[in-house]
């Protein structure tokens, strides 16, 4: 019994030691094969990994590092797929270190994709389903380069036509050295709509439109630099220049639409933007955090009108159990302005502000802020599989797909200082909970369908194709 025992006991020991003595192991990373980018510039790639060729790794540590190099690689929007794997030289497993060759594995996207978009003169696709009007519709006819030369820089250029005519050229992520730290991003627009909300009505944006004339023609151009220290970490600074000429008819509808009587502006604009970027996925996060700062200020050319905000985003991602996973967003931001406009304003509703169960309204003010929790249950984990037609196109054929439904409450107030009667929502606590399904599929396709009711007795049930924030 005593032998049994010894024998067991020296197997136990031996297994710690063992155990111990691979997690001090080091892998030296000799080389860092990348296999499938054919368009892709390899150091666009070796850019966004945690290590380097030369680097000593701990084994403990290594399979983190290739998932955290994997997250940064798809969170580039250039591949559909992307492995990372290592081949070790078998020569060397006994030794204290020894040698890795890092495998990495990418399926290229397509990358040049003609243009020829739709787009709503609409507060949102919602409120357009409520409310058809066919003519309310814009059409885009272009191209559109991503991964331009292999750099993942994106160029576009857009002609309008319909109810808004005009031109958009934009050339981002233009690359300045070769650590990829800093890069600029150019734009110009051209804008001549016929539609305009130029105030509230019953809570919701109050459309202006004209049949014969254009109501604002607009030309705008801006240049941003970014300075990205770390591969999670971005600094961006745009400075935008915009003149734009009002028709009369605007101000008989609401003299205070931006402040001031005269027809035509110059504005001169900067903003500032900080991101922390840690969540696993931009296209659907399910672990990690990421926190979002700007800071804009804008004045007219004769600068007697003057504009600043200040706003902040923090959204958290976390698994509670497995296929339960939490996410929560906390939005709040503050404005300040020299002269009533309605145009500086916009708090809940608008651009990327919005709530849940409130898609057809807004709540006006200089502050706000809103908090929305939402647990997901993943109904169908991530599967992948073959389009047989599409075999000729791999850049297509080969989807990934993944279902999850949802539960929801988000919670919100707007601070408005000059509060109309037509917009009862601001200066109210707004709540609203619902359920919805989600699904996400390659290309950054994510469609979401909910239904919600807030605390006004509104509800309904909303559809809308969500894109990757930041």
């Amino acid at each position: 019994m005593k032998k049994a025992f010894s024998i067991l006991l020296i197997l136990i020991v031996a297994q710690f030691l063992a155990t111990e003595l691979f997690s001090q192991k080091h892998a030296f990373v000799s080389d860092i094969r990348i296999i499938g980018n054919q368009h892709t510039k390899d150091a666009i790639i070796i850019r966004e990994l945690p290590f380097r060729k030369g680097d000593f790794i701990e084994m403990e540590s290594l399979e983190q590092l290739f998932r955290i190099g994997r997250d940064n690689l798809l969170n580039l929007s250039l591949f559909n797929f992307v492995f990372v794997t290592y081949i070790a030289d078998a020569s060397d497993l006994d030794n204290e270190h020894f040698n890795i060759e890092v495998v990495i594995r990418v399926d290229e996207r397509w990358y040049y994709w003609p243009k020829l978009n739709f787009s709503l003169d609409e507060h949102n696709i919602n409120t357009w389903i409520r409310d058809p009007d066919w003519s309310k519709f814009t059409a885009e006819a272009g191209i559109s380069f991503n991964n331009l030369f292999g750099r993942n820089q994106n160029l576009k250029a857009l002609y309008t036509m319909g109810f808004r005519r005009g031109f958009i050229f934009s050339y981002k992520n233009i690359i300045l050295d070769r650590e990829g730290k800093h890069s600029l991003d150019l734009s110009l627009l051209q804008e001549f709509s016929r539609h305009l909300n130029i105030g509230i009505s019953d809570n919701s944006p109050e459309s202006f439109r004209s049949d014969s004339l254009f109501l604002i023609k607009r030309y705008s151009s801006s240049v941003s630099y970014q300075f990205r220290p770390g591969i999670r970490f971005r600094n961006r600074f745009t400075f935008s220049y915009e003149y734009a000429d009002l028709a009369p008819e605007v101000f008989v509808k609401n003299p205070d639409y931006w402040g001031g009587d005269e027809h035509r502006r110059s504005i001169l604009s900067f903003i500032y933007n900080a991101t922390i970027d840690h969540r696993d996925n931009r296209q659907y996060p399910l672990d990690g955090y990421l926190l979002f700062c700007q800071m804009k200020g804008s004045s007219n050319s004769r600068f007697n009108m003057q504009y600043g905000q200040i706003k902040g985003e923090f959204h958290y991602y976390k698994e509670l159990a497995k296929r339960i996973n939490l996410n929560a967003r906390v939005q709040v931001g503050t404005s300040a302005k020299s002269k009533e406009a309605y145009i500086f304003d916009r708090a809940i509703g608008y651009n990327e502000v919005n709530m849940r169960g409130f898609e057809y309204y807004v709540a006006d003010g200089q502050h706000y802020v809103t908090f929305s929790p939402t647990f997901l249950y993943n109904i169908m984990p991530q599967a992948s599989f073959i389009i047989k037609p599409l075999r000729k196109f791999p850049s297509f054929n080969k989807v990934h797909a993944a279902l999850y439904t949802k539960c929801f409450v988000d919670i919100g107030y707007a601070s408005h200082k000059y509060a109309s009667v037509q917009n009862e929502m601001s200066n109210k606590l707004l709540l609203s909970g619902g359920i919805g399904l989600d699904l996400v599929a390659y290309y950054d396709i994510t469609l979401s369908f909910e239904y919600s009711l807030n605390n006004f007795g509104k509800h309904g049930l909303f559809v809308a194709f969500k894109k990757p924030m930041f």
